[in-house]
This record gives structure tokens, C-alpha cells and sequence, in this order.
């Protein structure tokens, strides 16, 4: 589960994943040992950089960078793991891309994101492997020019070279 919430000045992400899913990516047998306070320390650098190199967000096309990763939190009532990232932003972007391929070892593997904007709820997808991004279009000026700047040329191509319009 991905929440980005996009505000003025920065964009905050919180990822929640399942023991299972990390157990299985970093080899920590029994899974629940990922639950325990100590085990979570000794293993926080790996759990950050796995989701970190499998979570990217663009802001206008150029990846956001500079965002630390919290230490990870147990959730023991739903047998998962949280973690949060804060990346500063000088404004709220037109267009916001996530790519998310969190665990391709399972092909059934589902992310679920939601977007928030002005503290509420503005979009939801769900990434897969068949469908690894998603476009978030913020409410401002700029998300009217991002909307614009995307849809306008593949109408155009569409018009151009669409054989009903060519008729």
C-alpha cells in the first residue's frame, strides 16, 4: 500500500508492505522475525534500499531524489511493515508518475496507491506488472498544463492518423 500526499513545499510517501513479501525478498526466516523491534533495526538499511530501488516518483518526468527513508515500523496487527519518506518540493507538481514493481518475484503482486492533495483524497490506482506506473494529475494550474501538455499531441496524432478522420 503506497500513500503519496502531495502538498505545498513537499510530497509524502507511506508504504506499507507485508512480512511475507519482504521475508521473502531478503531471506528472513520465520517472516515474523521481522516483527521484532531488533530484527527491524539490523535489517532497516535493507528494507530501505529494497523498496527505495523498486519505488520511484517523478515529478514532470525527472525522478525526486534527496528523501530519507524512516525506520521501519512494525504492524503486528496486520502482519506488515511501514515506512515513510518526506521529499522536498519548492511547489506541488503538474504531474506526479509513480513506478512501483514492489515485489516481481510474485506476478500476482498488486501495490495499491492513493493520492492525496490538500489532505484529500484526489486519485487511487493499482499497480502491477502489467501496469507499472501511474500519472497523477494535481488540481493546480500546473496540472492543467501537465493534462494539456500529454493529451493535446496524442489527440493531434490521433486526428492526423486515425483512419475514421482520414475517411
Amino acid at each position: 500500500y503506497v500513500d503519496v500526499r502531495v502538498e505545498s513545499g513537499a510530497i509524502d510517501v507511506g508504504v506499507v508492505v507485508h512480512i511475507y513479501d519482504v521475508a521473502h525478498d531478503l531471506g528472513v526466516s520465520p517472516m515474523e522475525r521481522l516483527l521484532a523491534e531488533a530484527v527491524l533495526r539490523a535489517q532497516a538499511a535493507r528494507i530501505q534500499n529494497l523498496l527505495h530501488s523498486r519505488l520511484t516518483l517523478l515529478s514532470v518526468g525527472r525522478p525526486l531524489e534527496g528523501a530519507t527513508w524512516s525506520p521501519p515500523e512494525p504492524l503486528p496487527d496486520r502482519q506488515a511493515i511501514r515506512l515513510s519518506a518526506r521529499f522536498d518540493s519548492r511547489h506541488a507538481p503538474g504531474r506526479l508518475t509513480i513506478r512501483a514493481v514492489m515485489f516481481p518475484y510474485d506476478g500476482q503482486h498488486q501495490s495499491f496507491v492513493n493520492f492525496y492533495e490538500r489532505g484529500q483524497l484526489a486519485s487511487q490506482a493499482i499497480l502491477d506488472g502489467g501496469r507499472p506506473e501511474f500519472d497523477f494529475f494535481s488540481g493546480t494550474r500546473q496540472g492543467i498544463l501537465a493534462v494539456l501538455q500529454k493529451f493535446v499531441p496524442s489527440g493531434v496524432h490521433h486526428i492526423l492518423i486515425g483512419p475514421d478522420h482520414l475517411l
